[in-house]
């Protein structure tokens, strides 16, 4: 099993590409459909201050689809050589010894990683880092703030009756954590900085956050951007993910002609 679980999941590696895209793209579609028939979005997030902000402007979310859609060419959400070290994390981690462990947790993680790269440039890198890190606390602060908002979005109106300290502290540590990465950003653009490897070579790989500080320099609204298209690429595809391997394990005549297909790729990274 450990054997084809290598390349497996360098396969499903196109299948997280393509579940970011196609939720992208949902979210686009349903965002102008409440923007036309008039749903109070707000009811999520009635300040400027809450975790994600909805800005229902027709002339800004012009603005909005116009900017993203670009950001999910084939070429862009393809980058399968960053999401390759993201794998080799997960499979890194994953016990050996046969036990027990919780595949959905690990996976979440990997959206996450692999998320926060294609978005900010940089990743979180919660698959590596050490319990109680910053990063591993933006994870965990970011499920509880969605949480809530789920709670604020069935409420609607009664949503500004509906808080707490800790939903409070986790928006504030969300927004700082991504306001270092809009503050260096903004801080590029203002001094014409460029993005460079380790090895000093200028990056040609896409950057969602260097495309958007070109369109505004607003910092509220480009985190909040961020934000929207984190909720999307990380817990969708998770979750999507999470589903696949659970049927994949009940499921050993699709393993079997999987497995002979991923076979064919001889090791190599799909294209």
């Amino acid at each position: 099993m450990v054997h084809y679980s290598i390349p497996l999941l360098i396969l499903v590696a196109v299948l997280v590409a393509y579940l970011v895209l196609t939720k992208v793209q949902f979210l686009l579609i349903t965002r102008r459909f409440a923007q036309s028939h008039g749903c109070n979005l707000q009811s999520i997030t009635p300040s400027r201050k809450a975790f994600l902000a909805w800005i229902s402007s027709e002339n800004k979310l012009n603005m909005r689809e116009a900017l993203v859609r670009p950001s999910f060419t084939k070429h862009a959400i393809t980058e399968l050589n960053t999401l390759e070290i993201h794998i080799q994390s997960l499979l890194n981690i994953i016990p050996k010894d046969n036990s027990t462990f919780d595949l959905q947790t690990l996976l979440f993680q990997l959206t996450l990683d692999n998320s926060t790269d294609f978005l900010l440039g940089e990743s979180v890198h919660s698959l590596t880092s050490p319990p109680g890190s910053v990063e591993q606390e933006f994870g965990i602060k970011f499920d509880y703030a969605q949480f809530q908002l789920k709670h604020r979005l069935r409420l609607g109106w009664f949503a500004r009756f509906h808080g707490s300290k800790e939903f409070s502290d986790a928006c504030k540590f969300v927004h700082a954590f991504v306001d270092k990465f809009v503050e260096k950003a903004l801080k590029a653009k203002l001094e014409e900085k460029v993005r460079f490897d380790a090895e000093g070579q200028k990056k040609e790989k896409y950057i969602f956050l260097d495309e958007l500080v070109q369109a505004t320099e607003d910092p509220i609204q480009i985190r909040s951007e961020l934000l929207n298209i984190l909720l999307a690429g990380r817990d969708t595809t998770a979750g999507i993910l999470s589903n696949l391997f659970f049927v994949l394990a009940r499921r050993p005549e699709i393993w079997t002609k999987l497995r002979t297909e991923v076979d064919e790729l001889g090791g190599k990274l799909p294209t």
